[in-house]
């Protein structure tokens, strides 16, 4: 603006001599500032976009109060997004419109991306460290299934689910349902499938990891698994109750019907509320799970040190379409394969968060897996839906995804 300000001065009579000119003075004045500001923010590293409104005053030759206005306008026409604190006298940018750059921007630019580089590289590096005493399982197959597209199956909403005995149904009654944190264990095999897993052999062991989408085509996804005939089963998005999913236990479904050993961790309390439409309606829990055709022993649950969605508020746009009580867990068990013991996790990692909260998650994960080594218990198998693919998908978009790792 002090450029634009000086060639106004040097230039004053030549510029007056233009009505076009005079007469929209004050709408290219309104751009320029508009470019100002969006080249202080492009210049700043994502994880320094926390601006003092002052500077921007001074960058922009606005009072503070203009200033708020300018950030109005810019977020109004989508080219920012962020959040003003009029209160503490800051602005916190979190994408910024791309645009037409010149040279030294683009030279800019390409800084910021090796700096991004490096970070990535420093973050791997610290992964390799973490993941010391994690072993390749030996003799497995590993099979990694998702439910192909379909359209969604609409339930209809129900006041209560039907009561009746877990072990021998699959609807659940609400007094049944465990808290966030909590687990579940059945046993449905058979006294012959028990004497049959507990024999010894160096046969290859199949693992199967799977997010099931909470049951939305139990049936389909049964039958599947039936053909697979795994030895090991993670399995995330499990329901209980919920009334998109036809107040069944899904995973009890699955379980009975291949009779396995089977353990439910409970991450999510889904409630039933007028925000969710039928194919997303609570009225019970959501989890992860384990099932095997051998004994399980040792369940442990994993609690994460970084929750970046905070599904306990009410106002953050993800609680608002789904509202649930609870967070992000990671089952592990130790399951006595007949090579020997095996260490399994199965987790579900947060989605639209960004990645270095998900590799904070993971390496949660990995610290909890020495213990497991350090005990003798290898070797070692972590699955889950890691929701890789939807980082790089949602960092299109200006509201997810908003760590500095985005560029």
């Amino acid at each position: 603006m002090h450029g634009y300000d000086t060639l106004c001065v040097k230039y004053g009579t030549q510029l007056n001599s233009l009505p076009a000119l005079v007469e929209n003075e004050r709408h290219l004045r309104e751009k320029i500032t508009i470019m100002c500001l969006m080249d202080m923010i492009s210049t700043l590293p994502a994880e320094e976009r926390r601006i003092a409104l002052t500077d921007i005053a001074a960058r922009t030759k606005l009072s503070v109060d203009g200033v708020e206005f300018l950030l109005m306008k810019a977020l109004a026409l989508h080219l920012i997004e962020g959040v003003i604190d009029q209160v503490e006298g800051y602005v916190q940018v979190s994408w910024v419109q791309p645009r037409i750059l010149t040279k030294p921007q683009i030279q800019g630019l390409k800084d910021r991306l090796d700096v991004w580089i490096t970070k990535v590289s420093a973050i791997a590096e610290n992964l390799e460290q973490e993941a010391v005493g994690v072993r390749n399982l030996p003799s497995a197959h590993l099979i990694n299934k998702r439910i192909p597209d379909h359209p969604i199956r609409r339930v209809a909403c129900a006041s209560d689910c039907s009561s009746s005995s877990m072990t021998d149904s699959s609807t659940v009654s609400s007094k049944a349902l465990p808290k966030p944190g909590k687990l579940l264990s059945y046993d449905f095999r058979s006294e012959a499938a028990k004497q049959a897993a507990s024999k010894k052999g160096d046969a290859p062991i199949k693992c199967l990891q799977w997010n099931i989408e909470r049951g939305y085509k139990l049936d389909a996804v049964i039958e599947e698994l039936k053909k697979l005939d795994a030895d090991v089963l993670a399995l995330q998005e499990i329901d209980i109750g919920c009334d998109r999913s036809a107040g069944e236990d899904t995973g009890v479904r699955i379980a009975q019907a291949l009779g396995l050993n089977y353990v439910f961790l409970c991450e999510f309390e889904e409630l039933r509320s007028p925000l969710r439409d039928a194919s997303s309606q609570g009225g019970g829990v959501h989890g992860n799970g384990i099932m095997t055709k051998s004994d399980m022993t040792d369940f442990q649950v994993v609690e994460h040190t970084r929750h970046p969605i905070d599904w306990e508020n009410p106002t953050h746009p993800l609680c608002q379409k789904e509202p649930r009580h609870g967070r992000r867990f990671t089952l592990a068990s130790t399951i006595q394969t007949p090579q020997g013991p095996m260490a399994m996790y199965t987790a579900h990692l947060e989605c639209f968060c960004g990645m270095l909260d998900r590799i904070h998650q993971f390496s949660d994960i990995l610290r909890h897996s020495r213990t497991y080594a350090g005990g003798g218990t290898t070797p070692q198998a972590i699955f889950g839906d890691l929701n890789t693919l939807a980082h790089s998908i949602a960092r299109l978009s200006p509201y997810y995804c908003c760590d500095q790792m985005r560029w």
